[in-house]
C-alpha cells in the first residue's frame, strides 16, 4: 500500500471537480442558443438550435459522468498502486484529464453525427 500525501489526493480531485462544474454549465447553456461565453461549440452545434441543445445536453451529461469517475476512481487507484512519487502522480493526473477530455469530445461528436447530418439537419430516423 502506498503512502500518498492527502493533499496530493485532494489535488487529484480538482480536475474532476472542474469537469463537474463544466458539465453543469454545459447543461445550463443548452437553452441559450448560441451561448457567447460557454458551451460545446463545434461547426455542427452552431448550425441550429436543435443541434445546439442536443450537443450541450449530451456533452454536459458526459462531462458530469466522467467527472464523477475522475473524482472517485482516479485518487483511489493512485492510492492503491502509487509508489509515492508525487510529481509522477500529478503528471499522470494531467494525462488522465487530457484523456477524459478527448473521450468527452469523441463520444459527443459520435452522438451528434448519429443525430444530425453535416448541415445540422436532423436525420430522418431520429425524428
Amino acid at each position: 500500500m502506498a503512502h500518498v500525501n492527502t493533499g496530493v489526493l485532494f489535488i487529484m480531485t480538482l480536475p474532476g471537480i472542474l469537469l463537474l462544474i463544466y458539465g453543469i454549465i454545459l447543461k445550463s447553456s443548452a437553452s441559450k442558443f448560441p451561448a457567447y461565453g460557454w458551451g460545446y461549440k463545434t461547426d455542427l452545434t452552431t448550425k441550429n438550435e436543435q443541434a445546439w441543445k442536443e450537443g450541450n445536453n449530451f456533452a454536459g451529461m458526459m462531462a458530469i459522468w466522467i467527472a464523477i469517475a475522475n473524482i472517485i476512481l482516479w485518487p483511489v487507484t493512485t492510492y492503491i498502486f502509487c509508489d509515492g512519487y508525487e510529481t509522477m502522480i500529478i503528471m499522470s493526473c494531467l494525462f488522465y484529464v487530457i484523456l477524459s477530455t478527448n473521450i468527452l469530445i469523441a463520444v459527443t461528436e459520435s452522438h451528434l453525427n448519429k443525430m444530425f447530418d453535416r448541415n445540422g439537419n436532423p436525420k430522418t430516423a431520429n425524428l
